[in-house]
């Protein structure tokens, strides 16, 4: 009963003597017809709500951004790695000892 009357204003709300349902603050609230003191405090309700949305989506796009950014330079880094890979190619595969070692840490093989 109190999900339907006093939704988020439960300390306000209690029934009459015969059992209808009766808002202390500013009177009759029923299934039909919900208080303004119930009104009031969905609207509240509501707008904290709104808040907490509107804070999670910027959190999610500042990460998007970042990661977007960190996922740029990853392909900047892959396509130099790919010149350094082309422009030994030539000597072979013993080409340079110090742009294979560089290349193998970029590559993760430390």
């Amino acid at each position: 009963m109190s999900e339907q009357r006093g939704l988020r204003n439960p300390d306000t709300h209690g029934t009459t003597s015969d059992g209808e349902p009766y808002c202390e603050s500013c009177g009759v609230c029923d299934e039909g017809w919900r208080c303004r003191c119930c009104l009031a405090a969905e609207v509240e309700a509501l707008r904290a709500r709104n808040e907490t949305l509107i804070a999670t989506i910027q959190r999610q796009d500042s990460t998007f951004e970042r990661q977007m950014e960190e996922h740029e330079e990853l392909e900047a880094l892959r396509a130099q790695v790919q010149r350094v890979r082309e422009a030994c190619e030539p000597f072979g595969p013993m080409g340079s000892i110090a742009v294979w070692r560089v290349l193998r840490a970029l590559d993760g093989d430390a």
